[in-house]
């Protein structure tokens, strides 16, 4: 059986981008969607989905309070943030959340494929990131950023990785 994904987002046009692209593959079942985090949170409370997906900013209620909401329901269901935002403070305020990735819109679709099978393979929610602000842009994975080494990224020469 394959893994039901609960997909909420406000713009039509992503959830049915997101639908069309999740429903050709054929790992994944869209077993609904949302078009805010208070829909998304009763919708999870429904159809108990295997994982789910998340915009940031919907009315109502936004992607990280849905996020706190579902991780009372359902604790063990990820959830991944797939936004416009993802600004070093929205992954640390995600992370607290219980939301196991941030995935930016305009990540190629390969990269939210992967992000949904590393979620779905892992047994516990992620954990708050330690590193302070500074260091989260090094953190950033190539794929994200169009680089190959961390030497790479536009902010490594202001923010070098400090010796341990």
């Amino acid at each position: 059986m394959a893994p039901r994904i609960l997909i909420a987002d406000d713009q039509e046009m992503i959830l049915k981008a997101l639908r069309t692209l999740l429903e050709r593959n054929s790992r994944f079942e869209v077993c609904g969607t949302a078009e805010n985090g208070s829909e998304a949170v009763v919708k999870v409370q429904e159809v108990h989905p295997d994982l789910v997906i998340l915009d940031l900013a919907m009315p109502i209620m936004d992607g990280l309070e849905a996020a706190l909401e579902i991780s009372k329901i359902q604790p063990h269901t990820p959830i991944l943030l797939y936004t416009m935002t993802d600004a070093p403070q929205v992954r640390i305020e995600a992370a607290k959340a219980g939301i196991r990735e941030v995935i930016g819109k305009s990540a190629a679709p390969q990269l939210l494929l992967a992000a949904i099978e590393r979620a779905l393979k892992k047994g516990t929610p992620a954990a708050v990131p330690t590193a302070s602000e500074s260091e989260l842009p090094l953190a950033v994975t190539a794929a994200e950023t169009g680089t190959t080494t961390p030497a790479e990224h536009p902010d490594f020469l202001s923010n070098p990785p400090r010796a341990s």
